[in-house]
């Protein structure tokens, strides 16, 4: 057990801080940063679909019929996306007035309000600490199911699996460091509060690891434990679909970029077949 503390402490909170580190005493690369992200995103798909799914129809299909388990799974992962997708819209809508009126043209008494006091250049840094905060509830909410996936990852008594998972959350976590120090620091902020904040970010990931550990260890029906793995392959997948995955595509404009994933993917789909 006291392995699995240390191991999920490294891979969540470790691994953000270790970003925002390397960001604070470097510039940074942006094709090493694109071929990191990338992939721990193909690692990801890698353990979502030859572990983490094979584990939910197992434990579903023990005590019920093939239809019933895979219709109470199918159900879990839309009601897992629909609940993520409304937790997602309720951050938008209470920070879409701030963000509205930065990047609109139209003029708010607020922000003309805010100009006269402050002057161009505060304000602006005001609207970057802004989107920065929205970014950081994105990632607090983004930790959630992935922490949860990374506890659950080591029930297995050879905890064979949890390593390599914690390995690659160690390489998204760190990207994740890496941008939100980054972020918080073009705010003007202090290099403490930006270090802190990335901490903040990690820490659902680290409460819901050692939750999922100890939900999954403990003695109940083969239905629950199904119902839980299948919330957390449910959960990692809206985060895979929505926010890592389109990233690939927009974000960075490399060709080698599918690449990237594809051998992250192949790497840890390996390991995860021995």
């Amino acid at each position: 057990m006291l392995f699995m503390f240390i191991f999920t402490l490294v891979a969540t909170i470790g691994g953000t801080l270790l970003g925002a580190l390397v960001a604070h005493f470097s510039q940074g690369h942006k094709e090493w940063l694109n071929f990191i992200q990338n992939f721990s995103t193909g690692s990801i798909i890698a353990f979502l679909f030859i572990d983490l799914l094979r584990d939910s129809i197992d434990y579903m299909l023990e005590d019920m019929s093939t239809l019933g388990g895979i219709a109470i799974l199918l159900g879990i992962v839309l009601a897992v996306g629909v609940l993520f997708f409304a937790l997602h819209e309720l951050i938008h809508r209470l920070t879409h007035h701030h963000v509205h009126d930065y990047h609109d043209d139209e003029v708010c008494d607020d922000h003309i309000h805010v100009n006269e006091i402050f002057g161009e250049e505060e304000e602006n840094s005001r609207s970057l600490l802004v989107t920065s905060f929205i970014f950081l509830a994105a990632i607090f909410v983004h930790n959630i199911p992935e922490g949860l996936v990374l506890g659950i990852s080591f029930v297995d008594e050879s905890w064979t699996v949890g390593l390599i998972f914690s390995c690659i959350m160690l390489l998204h976590n760190f990207v994740i460091g890496i941008s939100m120090y980054t972020s918080f620091k073009n705010t003007h902020k202090s290099t403490g509060f930006s270090v802190g904040m990335c901490a903040v970010a990690a820490c659902p990931a680290y409460i819901l690891a050692i939750v999922g550990y100890f939900v999954g260890s403990i003695e109940v029906s083969s239905t629950f434990l199904g119902c839980v793995y299948a919330f957390a392959f449910g959960s990692l997948l809206y985060v895979l679909l929505i926010e890592l995955l389109p990233q690939i595509f927009k974000k960075y404009k490399s060709t080698l970029s599918v690449l990237y994933a594809t051998l992250g993917f192949c790497v840890f789909g390996f390991l995860l077949f021995l």
